[in-house]
């Protein structure tokens, strides 16, 4: 009886111990899943931000470094709302 008791507790103590780590490892893999996602966004943002700031800025007949401050803050904004949403 005592070495079913002690074979008992050692199969539920090894259990919660493989649970544990089987969470543990879908838990990162899920963030750098969300890693992942998040680095190739951020680049698409700066991109599209980038080109649509060169667009603005040919509009003008202006290069975006002849008003620096100006295109910066138009690429900021672009960025920041791509990036967001």
């Amino acid at each position: 009886m005592k070495k079913l008791f002690v074979s008992i507790v050692c199969i539920l103590a090894m259990s919660s111990f493989t649970n544990k780590e089987v969470n543990e490892t879908i838990l990162n893999e899920n963030k750098s899943l969300s890693m992942v996602e998040d680095y190739g966004k951020a680049s698409d943002c700066a991109s599209s931000a980038r080109e649509a700031t060169y667009t603005i800025a040919g509009a003008f007949d202006e290069s975006p470094n002849d008003d620096l401050d100006f295109y910066l803050t138009i690429y900021d904004a672009l960025y920041m709302d791509c990036y967001l949403n």
